[in-house]
């Protein structure tokens, strides 16, 4: 699996980043309602921006090693989610190698 998504046109990723950042925001703002539809908000923010930002995707993992529920549950619902969803899960993973690239190295061709 691919850990990093296609590279994307960088009006497309601004666009992204504005949009994540956004729902970030108004996410957190609304947090405090009775209804959870802040922390939906929250959830889909970081997903689009963990998909364009390394800086937020260092963000979620420096969270995820701090809160060790948080990281053992999106390790447990990881295997069930869409593609796309378990491969931000997968890139945000406190425990894998430090890196701008998080692709695991080509296993080498056996000759033979």
């Amino acid at each position: 699996m691919a850990d990093d998504p296609a590279p994307r046109h960088p009006v497309r990723r601004a666009i992204n980043i504005a949009v994540g950042s956004v729902l970030l925001v108004v996410g957190i703002i609304i947090a405090p309602t009775p209804i959870p539809i802040g922390l939906f908000l929250i959830a889909i923010g970081l997903f689009i921006l963990t998909r364009d930002s390394e800086r937020a995707r260092e963000a979620v993992r420096w969270v995820r090693r701090r809160v060790g529920a948080l990281d053992r549950g999106l390790r447990k619902v990881e295997p069930r989610l869409p593609r796309g969803i378990a491969r931000v899960i997968h890139v945000t993973d406190p425990n894998a190698p430090a890196g701008p690239s998080r692709r695991p190295e080509p296993a080498p061709a056996s000759s033979g």
